[in-house]
C-alpha cells in the first residue's frame, strides 16, 4: 500500500530547483504566448531587462515600485503562515495608498507654502 507523508524538512536542492524552474517554465510560456502573437520573445526579455534594470534611474524606479508590491506579500504571506485567509492584499494596498494620501492632503491643507 502506498502512502502519502508530509516531510518537514524541504530538501536545499528543491529550495533551489523549485524557483528556477518555476521562472524558466513562465519564461517559455510568456515567450509562447509573445511568438503567437508575432512579438520577438528575446528582444522583448532584453527590453524588459534593460527598462528594469540597466537604463539610466531604471533600477531605482524599480525598488520603488516594487517596495510596496513586496511588503504587501510579506504581509500576505504573515496571514497565511497563522492559517488566515487574506484576499484582496493589493485592494488593501491600494486602499492604503489613498488613505495616505487623504491624510496627508487634509493634514497639509493648513500650511502655506513658501
Amino acid at each position: 500500500m502506498i502512502s502519502i507523508e508530509r516531510s518537514l524538512v524541504t530538501p536545499r536542492w528543491q529550495r533551489i530547483a523549485l524557483p528556477i524552474a518555476s521562472l524558466a517554465i513562465a519564461a517559455i510560456l510568456a515567450g509562447i504566448v509573445l511568438a503567437a502573437s508575432g512579438h520577438d520573445p528575446l528582444a522583448t526579455y532584453q527590453q524588459i531587462y534593460e527598462a528594469s534594470f540597466t537604463s539610466t534611474g531604471a533600477l531605482t524606479a524599480t525598488f520603488i515600485y516594487a517596495t510596496p508590491l513586496l511588503f504587501t506579500g510579506l504581509c500576505v504571506a504573515l496571514a497565511f503562515r497563522m492559517r488566515v485567509w487574506n484576499i484582496g492584499g493589493e485592494g488593501q494596498l491600494y486602499m492604503g495608498a489613498v488613505g495616505a494620501a487623504g491624510v496627508g492632503l487634509a493634514l497639509g491643507a493648513g500650511r502655506s507654502r513658501s
